[in-house]
C-alpha cells in the first residue's frame, strides 16, 4: 500500500512540474549500451583520481541521518597540502614578478576533434544531473569539442553563426556557464538560451558561441564542487596582471586559505582555463557573458558601462579578484564582460524570467556594441519582474 502511495505521489509531482531526483532515461536504444560502457570507463577514471587526491569518509547527515561522502576533517593547510597544486614558499618566492606576467602563456594545445561518443556520454551525464535538461535536447545541439578536462571529459561549445549573403561582419558574443561546478543554474540557463536561439535563429542579431559547462568534472562529481578535479577554483586561475602579486596572498588573507577558492600554484595551470583562453582567442568576442550564482546581481568589468538591469536582476559591483575571468577579459583584455549572478545555485528562474534576462541582455548588447539592430529582430525588454519563481534543479 505504501509503495502504491509513493508512486502515485511521484506521478503527481511530475505532472505538476516539480523536480524529483530520479527519472527514466529517454536514450535511443541503439546507443544506450555504448554510452553505458563509456560512462563506466569515466567512473573508473574518477575513482582513481579520487583515491589519489581526495580521500573520503562516510559521515551522517545531521538533517536526516543520510550517509554521505565528505572530506576528512583536517586543518585547511593539511587538506590543501594533499592536492598536487598546493603552493609552497619556495614556489611562490620563485614566481615571476608582476611585470613578467603581462605576456600571456601559449594557449592550451588542441587535441583534435573529440570523439562523438564522448560527447554523447557527457550529454547523458548532464541530463542525469540536471532536471531541466533532457538527453535528446543535449544531443540535438551537436556540440563540438577540441579539448578535454582533467578527467578527460570533452569541453564542448556550440556556435550560432548567422549566414548572410551581404557578408556583413556581425558582433560576436561569448556566453560561459558552469565555471563553478556546484552552480547548476548557470548551466541550465545557458541551455535554455540556446533553445531560444534555435527557435529564433533567422532573427538573431549577433553571432554567438556558448560554453555551457566549463567545469564538467566539478559538476558531475557525486557531490558537486566549486573547483575542478584538481581542486582549483577556475575563476581564480586566469593569468591576470595581478595574479603573481596578489592571488596567493589574497587567498590566504581574505579567504583564510579556503580550499574552495584555491587559485592554483601557477596561473592558467588548469586545462579548463587554458581552453577558455583559447576560445576567447579563436572566437574574438566583442562581449563576454559569464553566468554564476547565487548573489542575484549583475556585475560588469571592462569598458565602458555595464547593464543596470537584466530581468529582475539589478547591477552591483562585486569586486575584481586576481585570476578571475572578469579581471582577465574585462580589465586586461578590455572586452566588455558581464557576470550574471542568478539568485540560486540549485534552482533555475521561472521561464518568464529566463526570457526577460535574455531579452534585456540583447537590448543592452545592441546599445552597448553600437550594432545596427533590426527593429523587427530586437526583442521588447520586459523590465524588472516581481519575485522570481523557481523550479528545483537536480
Amino acid at each position: 500500500m505504501r509503495k502504491i502511495y509513493i508512486v502515485g505521489l511521484a506521478n503527481v509531482l511530475l505532472f505538476a512540474g516539480c523536480s524529483i531526483f530520479e527519472r527514466p532515461s529517454n536514450a535511443p536504444e541503439r546507443t544506450h549500451r555504448q554510452i553505458q560502457k563509456l560512462i563506466e570507463k569515466q567512473k573508473q577514471a574518477e575513482a582513481q583520481q579520487s583515491k589519489a587526491s581526495n580521500p573520503t569518509q562516510v559521515t551522517k547527515d545531521s538533517r536526516g541521518g543520510k550517509e554521505t561522502e565528505t572530506q576528512p576533517k583536517q586543518s585547511l593547510t593539511t587538506n590543501v597540502a594533499k592536492s598536487r597544486h598546493q603552493p609552497n614558499k619556495d614556489t611562490i618566492a620563485a614566481s615571476p614578478s608582476k611585470n613578467s606576467a603581462t605576456k600571456l602563456e601559449p594557449p592550451a594545445a588542441k587535441i583534435g576533434n573529440v570523439q562523438a561518443g564522448k560527447i554523447d556520454v557527457l550529454c547523458r551525464q548532464l541530463s542525469e544531473k540536471l532536471f531541466s535538461l533532457s538527453l535528446q535536447e543535449c544531443l540535438h545541439l551537436e556540440f563540438s569539442a577540441d579539448a578535454i578536462s582533467v578527467l578527460s571529459r570533452p569541453l564542448v561549445h556550440r556556435d550560432f553563426i548567422h549566414s548572410n549573403t551581404a557578408n556583413l561582419q556581425r558582433k560576436r558574443v561569448l556566453i560561459i556557464g558552469g565555471i563553478h561546478g556546484d552552480e547548476y543554474s548557470s548551466i541550465s540557463v545557458t541551455f535554455k538560451w540556446m533553445r531560444m536561439l534555435i527557435k529564433a535563429s533567422e532573427h538573431s542579431i549577433f553571432d554567438w558561441r556558448f560554453l555551457p559547462s566549463a567545469n564538467p568534472d566539478g559538476l558531475l562529481r557525486k557531490n558537486p564542487q566549486r573547483q575542478n578535479a584538481n581542486n582549483v577554483d577556475l575563476n581564480r586561475n586566469f593569468l591576470t596582471q595581478d595574479w603573481y602579486e596578489q592571488a596567493i596572498s589574497k587567498w590566504r588573507s581574505k579567504y583564510n586559505s579556503d580550499p574552495r577558492r584555491f587559485p592554483g600554484d601557477s596561473p592558467a595551470s588548469e586545462p579548463e582555463v587554458k581552453w577558455i583562453v583559447q576560445q576567447i582567442a579563436d572566437f574574438n568576442p566583442d562581449a563576454i557573458i559569464s553566468l554564476h550564482a547565487p548573489y542575484g546581481r549583475v556585475d560588469f568589468d571592462g569598458p565602458p558601462k555595464g547593464p543596470t538591469k537584466l530581468g529582475a536582476l539589478t547591477a552591483i559591483r562585486l569586486g575584481v579578484f586576481p585570476g578571475s575571468l572578469g579581471n582577465y577579459s574585462g580589465v586586461d583584455l578590455k572586452i566588455p564582460t558581464v557576470t550574471l549572478e542568478l539568485p540560486s545555485a540549485d534552482k533555475i528562474p521561472a521561464k518568464l524570467e529566463i526570457s526577460s534576462m535574455w531579452q534585456d541582455l540583447q537590448i543592452w548588447l545592441c546599445n552597448h556594441l553600437e550594432e545596427q539592430c533590426d527593429a523587427a529582430a530586437l526583442p521588447k525588454g520586459s523590465g524588472a519582474l516581481g519575485p522570481v519563481d523557481v523550479v528545483h534543479n537536480r
